[in-house]
């Protein structure tokens, strides 16, 4: 009997919620909207607490696009200023022909430096800054666009814009003044 060869998709989700306090004293020090690695090293903690899920939906759409890179087919691969993390408020339940999240979404560009991979784990971190993604974050997933910038719209984020995953969860209500750092994990094992 051959041996069998399967891949595994495991997707997890954290989501760290630093206070309008914490992000007015970021800004301070810095001069501008801090980012998830400014924060972190201001703050020991997350004055909001940290948010955590397993698992999500790959996307007919995102295989497709994974495939396609694979076999040199074309299709943005996911690269810094080519990628992006979406939230909304759906709970409707995710299915693999999802293309979009709900409504009102936000679509965030990936922090400078991401997304990273080794091993077989590739992470991503997008920071929602004070007057981005504001409200209930019921639903994420995993976007890439050539030039990805944020939006609240699918097609403002970019060229081409696919959805790769898809996740319903209740990951908090984000508030005006708040930055939550959210980093996504994708181990293909």
């Amino acid at each position: 009997m051959a041996p069998e060869n399967l891949i595994k998709w495991n997707a997890y989700a954290k989501v760290l919620k630093y206070s309008p306090a914490q992000v007015e004293l970021s800004r301070g020090l810095l001069g501008h909207e801090p980012d998830g690695v400014e924060l972190s090293v201001h703050h020991a903690e997350p004055e909001g607490g940290i948010v955590t899920d397993e698992g999500n939906v790959l996307t007919t759409a995102g295989l497709g696009r994974i495939t396609s890179l694979i076999i040199g087919g074309g299709g943005q691969a996911a690269a810094n200023g080519a990628c992006g993390l979406g939230v909304g408020s759906s709970t409707t339940a995710a299915v693999i022909t999802d293309t979009d999240l709900g409504t009102p979404i936000y679509y965030q560009p990936a922090d400078a430096g991401f997304p990273t991979v080794s091993a077989g784990v590739i992470t991503i971190q997008a920071t929602f800054g004070s007057s981005n993604g504001n409200g209930a974050w019921q639903e994420w997933g995993w976007y890439d666009a050539t030039s990805f910038v944020g939006s609240t719209t699918k097609a403002g984020t970019g060229t081409s814009p696919v959805m790769i995953n898809h996740k319903i969860t209740s990951l908090g209500t984000k508030a005006s003044g708040s930055s939550w750092v959210f980093v996504a994990t994708v181990t293909l094992a």
